[in-house]
């Protein structure tokens, strides 16, 4: 992942205090593996102040919408745990971008960023 998008990802990440989602864009998918390690490492290493759960998937599961749901509402249940949940998910196309997009807006107390 390119360091200016982890740098955009950390400047939201400690802007916005509650739940986020990014939304990243098909050219992120490529090195996917990669980028979700390199998403994780550098959010710990730079927001030691707040405990957040952090987690990422791509598009590759037909269930990934209920996923998302369903991480976000385990998330309110670990508030004793968490401060709240990051979450990461990389497209593959512009269209599966869209379309996740436009459900996921309409999610209650998760910031939806698209990069």
């Amino acid at each position: 992942m390119k360091e200016v998008i982890l740098k955009a990802l950390l400047d939201i990440a400690k802007r916005d205090k509650g739940n986020i989602l990014f939304l990243l864009s098909p050219t992120s998918y490529n090195d996917y593996i990669e980028d979700r390690e390199a998403f994780s490492a550098y959010i710990k290493g730079n927001m030691r102040e707040s405990m957040q759960r952090l987690n990422s998937s791509d598009t590759g599961s037909s269930t990934v919408f209920k996923d998302i749901v369903s991480d976000f509402d385990a998330a309110k249940a670990e508030t004793d745990l968490f401060d709240r949940l990051l979450r990461v998910v990389f497209t593959k196309n512009r269209e599966e971008l869209d379309e996740l997009a436009s459900k996921c807006l309409t999610l209650d107390n998760v910031s939806v960023y698209i990069l």
